[in-house]
């Protein structure tokens, strides 16, 4: 089985997303994957006008890794179920988890759509689909 490459642009679709309570606008993504490694750029602007950046990288291999998330540490684990990547992530802080976070990604079969569903855990049923960025102008 050959696994997705969500390398490339990525746009926030809102009329597909169902974001809970985030306050966000647009988000624009930058996915670089060579698997099993990955790294990926967000940046977010909220209704209020505040824009955040974030960077979070790991790998598919079902080792622990860490990205610092503004204050608190992110300890999360990837790995492929079907064609499906699944991030499961626990935020620490003062030596205890505080958020749960498991993050399902999947292409579209085409690969013009990146799906980040939350099913099971502290957001669950939040949708977040994101629409590849095709021209040179970026997200």
């Amino acid at each position: 089985m050959r696994t997705p490459d969500f390398s490339g642009l990525w746009r926030l679709n809102p009329a597909k997303s169902q974001l809970t309570g985030l306050g966000v606008s647009k988000i624009g993504m930058n996915i670089e994957h060579d698997e099993p490694r990955f790294v990926q750029e967000v940046k977010t602007a909220s209704v209020d006008g505040s824009i955040s950046l974030g960077r979070f990288a790991g790998n598919t291999s079902g080792q622990e890794f860490s990205n610092h998330v503004q204050a608190p540490t992110m300890v999360s684990t990837a790995a492929w179920i079907d064609n499906e990547l699944v991030i499961e992530s626990r935020v620490e802080g003062g030596g205890k988890t505080s958020a749960h976070f498991r993050d399902h990604w999947s292409l579209s079969d085409d690969g013009t759509e990146l799906s980040m569903e939350h099913r099971d855990d502290d957001i669950a049923g939040q949708l977040t689909v994101l629409e590849r960025v095709t021209e040179t102008h970026g997200a």
